[in-house]
């Protein structure tokens, strides 16, 4: 939060209380990099609200350290075809964001996993951050994708919501940071087999933390559940900025 103002106004003295916004938040541009300690492990992710303390200090140390990079369409595999988006997000698992940024959004145009050779595409951009970022801001996007495994393609249709829930100090095993704010990102998609007509369930719920210096988290905490009538898996990954 923003310290106290105090505006003069008729020789009157006004407190007045502002919030902090955040223009840097994933307003990423080519050749930003972060490395990251990765560990799999289900955490908590504390409570959502103002002036909180989330302290994950004591997160492990001996995680597994992966980077990210951004760069731009054309320094990164894309096995479609017609090239709707400007950034990718590239990871050190060999998997491939697909991101179009505006003057003050950020939208996901598809994934693609290199080492399974799995795309996924969505036929309209879903945006999930606007800038600039306020405690309470919240945004919902909706919009059919689709993808092939084993030669079986799906066709889905996702809901994608993203709120600011919480501003305060975080703790990491590399340091502490102030004025942080947290943003929940939660995606839910029905996918439905073109061939015998099963539906899936994938819900993803990431918890991202951020303060004012950095356009990539501080702190990303992702859950994910595969659903189906023959099929079920939970998924759990932490990654914070390494010390």
């Amino acid at each position: 939060m923003k310290k106290l103002c105090l505006i003069a106004f008729a020789g009157i003295v006004l407190p007045l209380q502002a919030q902090q916004s955040y223009s840097n938040i994933e307003n990423f541009e080519p050749g930003d990099k972060i490395t990251y300690i990765e560990l799999t492990d289900s955490v908590n992710p504390g409570s959502p609200g103002k002036n909180q303390k989330w302290d994950f200090s004591g997160l492990k140390k001996d995680g597994k350290e992966v980077s990210q990079v951004i760069r731009t369409a054309g320094d990164a595999p894309f096995p479609g075809t017609g090239r709707n988006f400007d950034l990718v997000e590239c990871n050190t698992d060999s998997s491939y964001v697909y991101l179009k940024k505006t003057a003050d959004s950020l939208l996901m145009v598809g994934f693609y996993d290199a080492a399974q050779d799995f795309l996924l595409l969505y036929d309209s951009p879903m945006a999930f951050m606007k800038w600039p970022v306020v405690f309470g801001q919240r945004i919902e996007s909706k919009s059919t994708r689709r993808y092939e495994v084993r030669g079986m393609k799906f066709i889905g249709d996702a809901v994608m919501t993203t709120e600011a829930d919480g501003t305060g100090r975080l703790k990491l095993p590399g340091g502490t940071y102030d004025n942080v704010i947290r943003v929940k990102i939660e995606q839910v998609a029905t996918d439905k087999d073109q061939t015998f007509g099963s539906s899936t369930t994938v819900r993803h719920t990431g918890y991202t933390w951020f303060d004012a210096d950095h356009r990539h988290a501080l702190l990303k905490m992702d859950f994910i559940s595969i659903t189906s009538s023959r099929y079920r898996s939970r998924e759990y990954t932490v990654k914070y900025i390494k010390p």
